[in-house]
């Protein structure tokens, strides 16, 4: 990852968190005791920040400096490029613990970033990887392997996310059980792709009944819906004309 080797002090008032860390991980509050460690010896550990000042690592070590009244904070500068911030974000998180929910927006979100990142690199012309391309199956496992679960767990975290993220009532709700450990990915998935089920129109059992009458007469017939209630169009099939007319008077 592109990130310098060179620890620069940065302006504790002129940073600000990335977007998607809240994103993923929910809103970040300070802690009580690396506040007080922070006033007593200062931020030891620097952050990683880009060039603008948008944090990629340490979030929390800002928020206590901020606590403490700190003036500057120690940074390493990320030189990389908005997709690659981004993967850097996930992967600088990769030891916290996690809910089932965090986990289901990071597969998602590196999932989006690995065929963004195979697109970029197809469009430079350059050789892609076959774990790397733009293989719907290959990004689902290579994200797999990365944060430690089933391939087909990543598809299932994705379609819960990415319906929450369209507004899905069922998906964000299923969601918010993810992120409280409620229930699992198998169950949220389960939740989201359950439909309501409609009541049949009972002209549908209306038709079939009647053709079954029909039927039972030795008549070949076939019995069709109109846009009337309780009307019906039926046709029937290879009868002779006095057998037609029979019926007609009936």
């Amino acid at each position: 990852m592109p990130v310098s080797s060179d620890i620069i002090l940065k302006d504790v008032s002129k940073l600000e968190q990335h977007p998607l860390n809240e994103k993923v991980y929910g809103k970040v509050a300070p802690d009580a005791k690396l506040v007080d460690s922070v006033k007593k010896v200062g931020v030891l550990t620097p952050i990683v920040v880009t060039s603008g000042g948008t944090i990629l690592s340490g979030a929390r070590r800002w928020l206590a400096a901020k606590d403490a009244r700190l003036d500057k904070i120690p940074a390493r500068l990320f030189t990389g490029d908005e997709l690659a911030q981004e993967q850097y974000l996930i992967h600088a998180n990769t030891q916290r613990v996690k809910t089932r929910g965090q986990l289901a927006r990071e597969a998602t979100y590196l999932l989006q970033i690995e065929r963004a990142l195979a697109v970029k690199r197809i469009k430079a012309g350059k050789k892609v990887h076959p774990e790397t391309n733009l293989s719907k199956g290959r990004a689902r496992d290579l994200v797999a392997k990365e944060i430690g679960v089933s391939g087909q767990t990543v598809t299932k975290m994705a379609e819960v996310v990415e319906k929450a993220d369209a507004g899905d009532t069922r998906a964000t709700k299923a969601l918010a059980d993810l992120d409280e450990n409620k229930i699992s990915v198998h169950k949220a998935h389960k939740a989201v792709r359950r439909q309501k089920r409609h009541k049949p129109d009972p002209s549908y059992r209306q038709a079939a009944k009647l053709e079954r009458m029909l039927r039972a007469k030795k008549l070949e017939a076939d019995v069709r819906r109109t846009v009337f209630a309780g009307q019906f169009t039926v046709i029937l099939k290879n009868l002779p004309e006095k057998r037609v007319r029979a019926l007609a008077k009936a």
